[in-house]
């Protein structure tokens, strides 16, 4: 996952009422965009807004859905047929929390509770959306009016939405109640199909909702493109059926297809949960064993060749002296880096980005002392990189041969057997398990064996002898031998090998009609074949047919085959 987070989702954040010029409104478009203007825009509220505004680049990500509490936490929403929420503070990337168990669109904060428009829900409206879990529930169904663009107001607790169908216009909903209350009809946006205006985005702050036109006109190259309409912004103080005062829309030559829009008061200190061990000083301590953490909104303050993000710290002090595996693999779902000192003011000790075992996640193997400690830090490979996961130190594990190779016999006729049957090829395989980056090598009576022969089923060949399963295609008398496989891994940078139980293969040559046994037939067909000429009872491989065949064909016969 080495790529900076494209979120596709914003909405409204609003602060506790406090003076326009210590707030800030952020709005951000979701779709395509052909200017290449900036994802985000956002503007201080300085005297005489929304007469003039400057609008300046902002967040970097898609919008969808969004929302800001009081408290300035920013919740988010991605995607367009199933949603994720994230977490974050203005300014920071988001950090992942739970995927949706509904597909929400805007985003409002009201009361203490998260709520979002829930379009394909069965039935849709709005629902409560739990911080922790994303699991949503009914709170005021909607098959009319579809709320897109929703926001809280802390002034009175109420959520406020805006409508393109159903008796459209701008409304005040009470989401303990459910009641819907239209309270001014839309404000004077374009229509299609010149400029298909509806407001999408919406910020409550002041007491006052922003509209933002975040789904308008056409691309640029139609012939019906227009400019996107203005912002409104609508005192809520003036009451019902009050006017729109119109601002500048930042976006006015693109063509985005939906977005949202929050408004923050940067004079409020974000209360977020930093980790007890964001810094060196304050490392968990730890002994072997798996160890929780959460990178989600911790600092970054530790250097590392391998680079990293977001970091937590944990002091393990081992309890033995022994070769130790410091791994997050499978212990996180996003890319991890880890780092070890011998102290918090010394150099590293080593690092790894990412472990062979698992690709995106880490591991760290060394020798560590009874009592000494390592400075253990686990951090991210982006800033996008972090949320929870669990730390596994303990010793570098070995390699476990789950399966042994067998031993097999084959005679005279496998070598000419048709690939249609079951008994033109000899397989020896071996698995293993403990390590993620085992590599094999065949051996047959001790001499590593390499591939030959094109691999057809046509034609004779050692196959894939550096895999788990080594194939002979149409094996010979001369195949036969004692096979082993050596099973090698530097993982945790501590080279190991095992070496399989031996196999053999066995060339039976007394079975010379290939009835897969040994009886007096074979005695007969082996002498019909030597009197009539025949070169199968060249038993010795010599190149002809002598007496000494017949000599050594009973003593196959009389030694029978396995």
């Amino acid at each position: 996952m080495k790529s900076v987070l494209a979120l596709v989702g914003l909405a409204c954040c609003l602060a506790a009422p406090v003076n326009a010029q210590t707030s800030r409104l952020v709005v951000g478009q979701y779709g395509y965009d052909p200017d290449n203007v900036p994802l985000t825009f956002e503007t201080d509220l300085v005297a005489g807004f929304p007469g003039s505004v400057n609008w300046f680049g902002g967040f970097s990500f898609f919008v969808q859905g969004a929302t800001c509490t009081p408290q300035n936490l920013v919740y988010i929403t991605t995607g367009t047929f199933s949603t994720e929420l994230y977490v974050t503070i203005p300014g920071r990337s988001p950090s992942f929390v739970a995927p949706t168990s509904q597909t929400i669109f805007g985003l409002g904060y009201a009361g203490g509770q998260l709520y979002g428009w829930a379009q394909y829900a069965s039935p849709s409206g709005i629902y409560r959306i739990d911080t922790q879990t994303g699991a949503c529930t009914l709170a005021v169904a909607s098959s009319s009016e579809l709320f897109f663009a929703l926001d809280g107001n802390p002034a009175d607790g109420m959520l406020y939405g805006y409508s393109e169908y159903g008796t459209t216009g701008l409304y005040r909903i009470n989401p303990n109640t459910g009641e819907k209350h239209r309270i001014a009809p839309p404000p004077p946006v374009a229509s299609f199909p010149n400029a298909y205006g509806s407001c999408r985005g919406l910020a409550v702050g002041n007491n006052v909702v922003y509209l933002t036109n975040t789904w308008n006109g056409r691309e640029l190259s139609d012939p019906d493109h227009v400019a996107a309409d203005n912002y409104y912004a609508y005192d809520l103080s003036q009451g019902d059926n009050g006017v729109y005062v119109a601002f500048p829309n930042p976006y006015a030559n693109s063509t985005p297809q939906g977005g949202d829009s929050f408004w923050y008061n940067p004079s409020v200190v974000p209360t977020v949960p930093v980790p007890a061990n964001d810094v060196c000083a304050t490392a968990t301590p730890v002994g072997e064993g798996s160890f929780a953490f959460d990178t989600s909104w911790a600092n970054t303050d530790g250097l590392s060749g391998c680079g990293g993000f977001n970091d937590v710290w944990f002091r393990y002090t081992p309890t033995q002296s022994y070769y130790a595996q410091i791994s997050t693999c499978g212990g996180a779902d996003f890319d991890t880096i880890l780092s070890a000192y011998a102290g918090c003011t010394d150099a590293e000790v080593d690092c790894n980005d990412d472990s062979q075992a698992c690709p995106v996640q880490s591991t760290i193997g060394m020798q560590v002392t009874a009592g000494v400690p390592v400075w253990v830090r686990v951090s991210g490979w982006s800033p996008d990189d972090r949320g929870p996961g669990m730390l596994t130190i303990g010793p570098c594990p070995g390699i476990n041969i789950d399966s042994q190779p067998a031993s097999r016999t084959i005679n005279a006729c496998t070598a000419t057997a048709s690939s249609s049957t079951a008994d033109f090829f000899v397989r020896f395989t071996a698995n293993a398990s403990g390590r993620g980056d085992i590599t094999y090598q065949w051996h047959r009576n001790g001499v590593p064996l390499s591939d030959i022969g094109s691999g057809s089923t046509e034609e004779y060949g050692v196959l894939n002898t550096q895999g788990w399963s080594m194939i002979i295609i149409r094996p010979t008398a001369a195949d036969a031998g004692v096979y082993t496989c050596v099973l090698g891994s530097a993982e945790c940078n501590q080279p190991i090998s095992v070496t399989t139980q031996p196999a053999t293969l066995f060339f039976c040559a007394a079975d010379f009609n290939c009835a897969g046994g040994v009886t007096v037939q074979d005695i007969f067909d082996f002498l019909a074949a030597y009197f009539g000429g025949d070169l199968r009872a060249d038993i010795n491989g010599v190149g002809g047919i002598s007496v000494q065949d017949i000599f050594d064909f009973l003593a196959a016969y009389f030694a029978g085959c396995p």
